[in-house]
């Protein structure tokens, strides 16, 4: 399914991506973290929004914890039911 997703973190260094994940995870523990690398980097995004409205949301609160904070057009899993 056509979506978006946050990407709050690329580096060369895998632990530094993963020291951002579990940040990010500890912060939001409801919102699904995704990890891919593609050279030189492993970049780490967030979330599975059906609307931009909806990431833009989440991106809002992201921009003080996080440098960067990019979305992105992604293929997205339903988001979970909790």
């Amino acid at each position: 399914m056509g979506g978006y997703r946050i990407q709050i973190c690329f580096d060369s260094d895998k632990v530094v991506v993963n020291n951002a994940r579990t940040k990010f995870s500890n912060l939001f523990p409801k919102i699904d973290t995704y990890m891919n690398f593609e050279a030189p980097n492993f970049n780490l995004l967030v979330g599975d929004f059906r609307t931009l409205i909806e990431a833009e949301k989440i991106q809002e609160k992201i921009l003080g914890e996080f440098t960067i904070s990019i979305i992105k057009k992604e293929i997205i899993h339903l988001p979970r039911v909790d």
